[in-house]
């Protein structure tokens, strides 16, 4: 969502954190199970990504696994 700053005319985003409050479960999880539901093999590419670091892993499932 975004608004427009009424004096400025900025656009501002908003944010909001779904994990625990307005779900029960954790999105990133729960995308990663499906990705791996979907794609068992992509388990492979986790080292690889997990090298890169947790954000480059993430990023990656959150690629592959649109909620």
């Amino acid at each position: 969502m975004q608004r427009h700053h009424p004096e400025t005319g900025h656009v501002r985003a908003l944010c909001v954190e779904l994990d625990g409050v307005l779900v029960r479960t954790d999105l990133f999880v729960e995308a990663l199970l499906q990705l791996i539901k979907r794609n068992p093999l992509v388990t492979l590419l986790f080292p690889l990504w997990l090298w890169r670091g947790v954000a480059a892993f993430k990023h990656e499932v959150a690629r592959r696994q649109p909620l």
